[in-house]
């Protein structure tokens, strides 16, 4: 019997139909919660085969023996998932450490989660990317700029949600970011673009099982800097440019046997070392 430990099944509320899919299909479902067992909703409750309450989940010696404990008495652990952001680190971390094979670990999961080494990827998959530049030097952040006409974008290389991301249009505004810039930002050129996504499922063979595309209205820089409106639609069906671009992305990251969620650009017009109106421009993976 497969043996599954699912991380966090009680939250968001809805992450309880993963386990009662996989109780469904036969697996041994394995929960690590953060919260009293009697108080899980009953539905929940009824599809776990066993569960370990830990006092935080973000306490790796707890987290550890909740693994062990379910080692020893289902034995060899074929699963550890969380669907959640927040928990990847830690979800790679105990795959490594009770050799589950069946997800990423924590060296690849590390490029996956920065977006300057993202860049090696895309240029494997053969789909461009901003050019971009990681310095703490401001003669050569400033050589940059210059070289992409002062629009720019920086934002921390590690982070999600476009928090701390500014946009530069001048001179006079890359002073001021040089003023307060951290170690730790990556300075992209601004592409001129509408994002667009590639999300599914690729199974254990690498084959794209389940696509769909979502276009974005507004950006998410734009929402979270300037509190503007922000939106998307789904596409009936997929490009089949983007569909070439996200599945070749998919290849070069190595992804396997998971949900995905990959975003593009789709330039709104000819930008120079770039690329021509329409090219599909790789962005970011999660």
């Amino acid at each position: 019997m497969i043996n599954f430990v699912l991380i966090s099944p009680h939250f968001p509320s809805n992450y309880w139909l993963f386990a009662r899919a996989l109780k469904n299909r036969g697996v041994r479902v394995l929960g690590i919660v953060d919260t009293p067992v009697e108080s899980l909703p009953e539905a929940l409750r009824a599809v776990l085969d066993d569960v370990v309450c830990v006092y935080s989940m973000t306490d790796r010696d707890q987290m550890i023996r909740a693994c062990g404990y379910f080692t020893w008495k289902y034995g060899k652990i074929d699963w550890i998932e969380s669907n959640n952001e927040y928990w990847l680190n830690l979800d790679a971390e105990l795959r490594e450490l009770f050799h589950v094979t069946t997800g990423m670990f924590p060296k690849q999961l590390h490029v996956c989660q920065h977006k300057s080494l993202m860049k090696a990827k895309y240029a494997e998959a053969g789909v461009p990317a901003a050019r971009w530049l990681i310095s703490e030097d401001k003669a050569e952040i400033r050589e940059f700029a210059e070289k992409v006409n002062y629009s720019l974008v920086a934002k921390p290389d590690r982070g999600v949600g476009a928090s701390d991301t500014m946009r530069i249009h001048n001179a006079e505004e890359l002073e001021q970011l040089l003023k307060t810039m951290h170690s730790g930002m990556i300075v992209e050129e601004f592409v001129h673009g509408t994002v667009c996504t590639f999300d599914g499922i690729i199974n254990n063979q690498g084959k794209v099982v389940f696509a769909t595309s979502h276009v974005y209205l507004g950006s998410v820089m734009d929402s979270v800097n300037e509190k503007q409106p922000i939106g998307c639609y789904s596409l009936k069906t997929v490009p089949d440019d983007l569909r070439s671009a996200g599945e070749r992305t998919l290849q070069a990251f190595g992804v396997r046997d998971r949900f995905f969620h990959l975003e593009f650009f789709r330039l709104d017009c000819d930008q120079e070392g770039l690329g021509r109106q329409g090219d599909i421009i790789g962005l970011e993976v999660n």
